[in-house]
């Protein structure tokens, strides 16, 4: 629903938009992997994933 909305508007906000949502994406990506290989815990994968979104909130 963000990344829809990323195109809506004036085209210098939109590319800011979808840049901020492509971040987003690649980092719960990665912390997905990180979790997947065992490089972190359980708690420490929500813990991080609780910050990267309250700062998307932002």
């Amino acid at each position: 629903e963000k990344a829809i909305r990323s195109f809506k508007g004036d085209s210098g906000k939109s590319w800011i938009e979808d840049k901020k949502v492509k971040e987003f994406i690649r980092l719960r990506n990665r912390l997905d992997m990180m979790l997947r290989n065992h490089e972190i815990t359980w708690e420490e994968f929500i813990d991080k994933r609780n910050k990267l979104a309250g700062k998307e909130l932002i």
